[in-house]
């Protein structure tokens, strides 16, 4: 039967008719995208329901081109801290979880020293005094940095460490903390869909492999294009593989997991890391942080390393996508991509502390840019400290897409929220909520990398399907895409970008059929 969606005001990111009033749906998808007139002539006389926009705005389904779903998922068992304060307040949380998990450990993630009243981080001596008998990890809301306990110092062996976790040290103690299984895992991935749904984003790219118990890749995989399959798993799922080292990533390839497919799952890309976080210093700079003269950050793979998998991947038609944050990290990465990309389209993950010639070099590249424009909410506060006069290069992403590059926008949640408002809110302002000033603080720059309202819905619908090879499938509103759309709760005011903040989305519709619905 069709289904009529009309009193539209639809937003459909298509070039060759960016509006239209109605669209006509049909095993769901889009078979007509137009006037409603011309729906009454052509298609009146089928039998067919009625979607009832009442006026408002209706667009593509949100698409998160980089996030960790199963990390999200299964965040109720971890306390956190992403809105605390202080230390005290922080380890009052930590306390008050003993006897949360029947694991016997006290997880924490989500601290930032740059919000914290006393402006340090956590210490081993901090968390100690929480206990110092059962274990205890506090990871930083960045991901790259953690701080541990005495007890699970010793779990992991490490009896004269400061309790300080860089980089690949955090799993020397995150990997002894109990896994759930599979069954938990997926059932906590079916539950967290609603939640994604509730936000208007239908389609996801995530980094979870990380998230699934050891050795176990191959089981999650199946099952997941399984759940895919029978849309008990209903949101659209392009994994983001992080394979580990170089023997773990030829087993995957060999076993065909690159190939695995749901009718809404596939795997998009290799997952690779270059680098870590400014917010703890361990993003890998060209010339040392400007507040921490010694330091230039963490190289996690050296430029052979990192060749070497893209290549591997590449020759199974598989492209990467890797996590890059400093300049030095961005060279290394599109260098690597140049010798060994053999065309594909490969990503840069965050891409923040840039200079011109990189920008300009990724454009004529056409590198896919996985931007997360919510980030600015928190690092504007800090970048020019931690990097200096290379805060003026930095944060380019539509000096990127001006140069060629692709742009599609995510938030890497949990660091940041899944909110597609306050992301796109943060685009179009160049600055968070808690802010009036734009990043960069020259009006002439400012006005150069703010995203307009259409352009910021587009890398966030379409883009983000060009992104994981779908462009022909989803991410705009047009003869022959899925009927995967949200209905607003009013319209969007691109003189208002504020107004963004308290718009919610009404309804979620995937393949034309309605998967969330505001009460």
């Amino acid at each position: 039967m069709y289904t009529f969606l009309i009193n539209a005001n639809i937003r459909t990111m298509d070039a060759a008719r960016p509006t239209a009033s109605a669209a006509v749906i049909l095993d769901g998808v889009f078979r007509y995208v137009g006037d409603a007139d011309v729906i009454s002539k052509l298609y009146g006389g089928f039998p067919h329901g009625i979607i009832d926009a009442k006026g408002a705005d209706v667009a593509p389904g949100f698409n998160d081109s980089h996030m960790h779903a199963l990390h999200c998922a299964g965040l109720n068992d971890i306390v956190s801290l992403h809105d605390a304060g202080s230390i005290e307040e922080s380890l009052a949380r930590m306390e008050s979880a003993k006897h949360r998990r029947t694991d016997g450990w006290i997880v924490a993630e989500g601290w930032n020293q740059d919000r914290f009243e006393e402006r340090r981080s956590l210490t081993k001596d901090d968390l100690d005094s929480v206990s110092d008998s059962i274990p205890i990890v506090a990871t930083r809301v960045c991901g790259h940095v953690a701080t541990a306990n005495t007890a699970a110092l010793r779990m992991a062996g490490l009896f004269d460490h400061d309790g300080i976790l860089r980089e690949g040290e955090c799993g020397l103690v995150k990997g002894l903390i109990p896994e759930p299984d599979l069954e938990t895992q997926c059932g906590r991935l079916m539950a967290f869909q609603e939640r994604l749904f509730e936000k208007g984003v239908t389609s996801i790219q995530s980094d979870d492999l990380g998230w699934v118990p050891n050795g176990q890749a191959e089981q999650y995989i199946n099952i997941v294009a399984r759940l895919s399959d029978s849309s008990k798993l209903a949101v659209r799922y392009a994994l983001q593989a992080s394979l580990g080292g170089m023997e773990s990533a030829r087993q995957f390839f060999e076993a065909g997991l690159h190939k695995v497919r749901g009718k809404g799952f596939k795997v998009s890309h290799q997952k690779l890391f270059a680098d870590g976080s400014l917010g703890a210093r361990t993003a890998w700079l060209n010339q040392p942080y400007t507040d921490a003269p010694n330091d230039s950050g963490v190289a996690v793979m050296n430029s052979g390393s990192l060749a070497s998998r893209i290549g591997l991947a590449a020759r199974y038609g598989l492209p990467t996508a890797i996590h890059v944050i400093g300049d030095a990290a961005f060279g290394h990465a599109r260098s690597a991509i140049a010798h060994e990309g053999n065309g594909l389209n490969h990503a840069l993950v965050h891409a923040q502390i840039t200079d011109w010639d990189q920008i300009r070099e990724a454009g004529s590249m056409r590198l896919s840019i996985l931007a997360q424009p919510v980030f600015l909410r928190t690092d504007a506060p800090i970048v020019r400290d931690r990097v200096g006069d290379r805060a003026d290069s930095s944060y380019r992403w539509r000096s990127l897409l001006g140069a060629g590059a692709t742009v599609a926008f995510g938030t890497d949640s949990p660091v940041e929220p899944f909110d597609p408002m306050l992301n796109m809110y943060c685009a179009i302002t160049r600055h968070g909520p808690e802010s009036a000033e734009s990043y960069l603080p020259d009006e002439a720059f400012t006005l150069d990398e703010a995203f307009t309202l259409d352009e910021a819905l587009y890398a966030y619908t379409a883009v983000g399907a060009r992104v994981s090879g779908e462009s022909d499938l989803k991410g705009r509103i047009a003869h022959g895409q899925l009927a995967d759309f949200v209905i607003l709760d009013g319209r969007l005011n691109p003189d208002d970008p504020r107004a963004l903040l308290t718009t919610s989305v009404r309804e979620t519709f995937i393949s034309g059929k309605s998967v969330w619905k505001k009460v």
